[in-house]
């Protein structure tokens, strides 16, 4: 899985944001801007985007990997990211209980205080059905799966 563009931008709530990477594999450079800083930096080889290695994670989950590491161009640098499959959980979503693989994003507890949970549908080829995420600060969000589709069928839960 090779990125070629990623665009990133949010406005209204929280400070405004706006990122673009351009991945080039044939000069293997990555460039663009995050916030106004230029970014221009080697590509090696497996380097994601912050969409792309989303979508990694999600395909090696399915292939039974519990440990997994990703190259990411985050900002202007490319930075590690480290999961780790935690079991299996059946989790609550609005279109019912779904068998999950529970996995965190694994960090150095003396960098960053944060903490980042994803759990991916088992029945339905690992979709990502519920993200929580704890902040330094203690703030603490959530994305449930409302509705979705896999394979022209409709996600549902248990009975």
């Amino acid at each position: 899985m090779q990125p070629h563009k990623y665009r990133y931008a949010r406005n209204g709530l929280g400070k405004s944001k706006k990122i673009k990477h351009d991945f080039d594999w044939q000069t293997q450079r990555a460039t663009g801007s995050d916030r106004g800083t230029p970014v221009n930096l080697t590509l090696i080889q497996g380097v994601q985007d912050k969409s792309s290695y989303q979508l990694a994670l999600q395909r090696d989950i399915a292939k039974g990997k519990t440990s997994m590491s990703y190259q990411v161009l985050d900002g202007d640098e490319l930075e590690t990211y480290d999961f780790r499959v935690l079991g299996e959980e059946r989790v609550e979503t609005l279109v019912g209980t779904v068998d999950a693989i529970k996995v965190e994003r694994v960090r150095d507890p003396t960098q960053s205080k944060r903490i980042t949970v994803l759990w991916f549908a088992k029945d339905w080829d690992f979709l990502l059905v519920r993200l929580q995420q704890v902040e330094k600060d203690g703030k603490e969000y959530q994305i449930i799966l409302e509705q979705g589709s896999v394979n022209n069928k409709t996600v549902k839960g248990h009975s």
